[in-house]
């Protein structure tokens, strides 16, 4: 038998992604991004370039992301220009780059598209769109529209911090006299109080559907406050654990008031402009035309891995 270490690949292109499809699974902390260039028409290149810039410093400004860098994408010959990715596709990037969210931004007739898949099983995360103002030359929009989709994007995560274990303390949950403490990584520019509640939450991947945009069940695994605020690292009071569930690295926090203040602050941002604008490209769809947007989503995973199976077949 020929070992050739592209089948290997395929092969598991083809598992992960009928793992994605047939059953409910846990979803991770999402941390490593990777942006793409824009795609865009060749007159758009330099102004392109410069709204990747601001997307990337929308996401690093506040040390909540690691995002890849020029010289990273460029060494993995993948700083390319991407517009809508295929399940396939994203996998392979998604272990070549070693990224939790891959995100493309592509200019399609005057509409900016923003898609942000998962890594590691090639499902949507979260997709949304900006339509430029008709009379307003393209070059003066996308920095500026590439920037305030990034913000929607992060602005509907369903957690703004995650549990991580302090080097100098050794352990995830310690104790300060009779309190059960835990610390949190949040961003730089967020604005929690000390009082402030926090939920301590698991998700899990439960349909086809952009994981952000309805496709995830959030599950309460714990609850507690803000006790102390230190820059980028909150000190939170645990109050109660649910059932068996343990407070590790890598549990997701979220914190209610801050959720709201990014949702507040970026629809405020959004009502300024003189453009259209949508959260997700299916929001606002009557009931049946939502459910025959979703079953194209199941038709084109279906069908890609009807072709990859094809493809495995042939090739082994």
């Amino acid at each position: 038998m020929n070992n050739n270490p592209m089948k290997f690949l395929f092969v598991f292109v083809f598992i992960q992604t009928l793992s994605c499809l047939s059953w409910a699974r846990d979803i991770q902390l999402f941390r490593r991004v990777t942006v793409f260039p824009l795609k865009v028409e060749s007159e758009l290149f330099e102004v392109a370039e410069k709204a990747w810039w601001e997307v990337r410093g929308e996401l690093t400004k506040d040390k909540r992301f690691l995002v890849a860098t020029k010289s990273f994408l460029s060494k993995k010959d993948a700083f390319q220009p991407r517009g809508e990715l295929s399940p396939s596709d994203v996998i392979i990037l998604g272990r070549l780059l070693d990224a939790h969210v891959l995100v493309s931004i592509e200019l399609d007739h005057r509409v900016l598209k923003f898609r942000a898949y998962e890594g590691e099983y090639g499902q949507v995360v979260w997709q949304g769109e900006r339509k430029l103002h008709p009379s307003i030359p393209a070059s003066e929009q996308l920095p500026k529209l590439s920037k305030l989709l990034i913000q929607d994007f992060v602005s509907i995560w369903p957690y703004q911090g995650f549990v991580f274990e302090d080097r100098f303390i050794g352990q995830t949950v310690y104790q300060e006299g009779d309190k059960s403490l835990v610390k949190v990584q949040v961003g730089l520019s967020s604005e929690m109080l000390p009082g402030d509640p926090v939920d301590f939450i698991s998700l899990k991947a439960t349909s086809l559907r952009p994981l952000f945009d309805g496709g995830v069940k959030e599950s309460l695994v714990g609850v507690g406050k803000v006790v102390y605020v230190d820059n980028e690292v909150v000190t939170v009071e645990i109050s109660k654990v649910i059932g068996t569930s343990k407070l590790e690295t890598g549990t997701l926090a979220k914190f209610p008031k801050e959720y709201q203040r990014l949702r507040d602050i970026f629809e405020g941002e959004t009502s300024d402009l003189p453009t259209v604008s949508a959260h997700s490209t299916k929001e606002g769809l009557p009931p049946r035309e939502r459910e025959i947007e979703e079953k194209k989503s199941l038709t084109t995973s279906l069908a890609f891995i009807g072709s990859l199976a094809v493809f495995l077949i042939l090739a082994l």
